[in-house]
């Protein structure tokens, strides 16, 4: 017969194991875990507090709620939390899939990485991305100033306030722009601490440029992580970069005034020949 809720053997054990593992986490040495491995049940957590860090050697690494250590969090196999995951760093030679929150110093795993949401302060890295090839449906990425990576839809359902932009007004401002040839000053020290690194030769204009030439739209400016302007001593905002995606519509715009004037001077071209055929001449 199977042993009871109320063997008191069984209780004893259990007790025993309890001990152990309390006079193991006091004693700050490992605690030893057979092949059955952890499993945490009814959406409890897994915390390791302190300094220590969470290690698993050649399995998988599951939690029905949270994933917590002050230090590293590594698996041998897949990470599965169905809460956040919080660590200095996340190493998995599997797939790691986050129900909650992401935070950790760096990423790496050997499969796909998913969660709700991430922060990454030191960067975002993807080699492949660079030579990946997408042919089907795809929206331009944009990232705000907060960190926070999107897109702008373009539909009139996601708009209000719509008016015409008069750029054509602003044609001359914007054909007496400069383009320029440049280096950026990262590739200069990038030679410097390698003397066989070729610096890279840029094309492009100046954001300044654009902002004493009154092309705001067209100018990004330095902003805080809440959005709000950041201003120069002078009290003045300070230009960052520029919206080449946008300035097509800048472009457009004196094509159209262009355009006008070109339809001006054809209808004065005809009317002179008019005149010129009247007179004989």
């Amino acid at each position: 017969m199977p042993p009871q809720d109320d063997d008191p053997q069984r209780r004893q054990r259990d007790l025993e194991r309890q001990a152990r593992e309390q006079a193991s986490a006091r004693s700050g040495q490992a605690m030893q875990i057979g092949a059955g491995g952890i499993v945490v049940t009814g959406g409890g957590s897994i915390t390791i507090e302190g300094t220590g860090a969470l290690n698993v050697g050649s399995g998988a690494l599951n939690s029905a709620g949270a994933i917590t250590a002050a230090t590293d969090i590594t698996a041998g196999g897949d990470v599965t939390a169905g809460g956040a995951v919080q660590g200095a760093d996340l190493v998995s030679t599997g797939p790691a899939s986050v129900a909650g929150a992401l935070s950790a110093g760096s990423v790496s795993s050997g499969g796909a990485v998913s969660g709700s949401t991430g922060r990454f302060d030191g960067g975002l890295f993807s080699i492949a991305a660079y030579s990946t090839i997408i042919s089907g449906t795809r929206v331009a990425n944009w990232t705000q100033n907060d960190g926070t990576i999107g897109t702008a839809p373009s539909s009139a359902r996601f708009k209000t306030n719509i008016t015409d932009a008069d750029l054509a007004t602003r044609a001359q401002a914007i054909l007496g722009l400069a383009v320029k040839h440049y280096n950026y000053l990262a590739e200069i020290d990038k030679q410097q601490d390698d003397p066989a690194y070729k610096v890279h030769l840029e094309v492009g204009m100046i954001a300044e440029d654009l902002h004493a030439a009154g092309l705001w739209e067209f100018v990004i400016y330095e902003r805080d992580e809440n959005g709000v302007a950041l201003l120069d001593d002078n009290g003045d905002v300070i230009p960052f970069g520029i919206h080449y995606e946008l300035f097509g519509m800048a472009v457009l715009g004196a094509a159209q005034y262009i355009y006008g004037l070109v339809q001006v001077q054809a209808e004065q071209i005809s009317a002179l020949t008019a005149r010129l055929d009247k007179a004989g001449l």
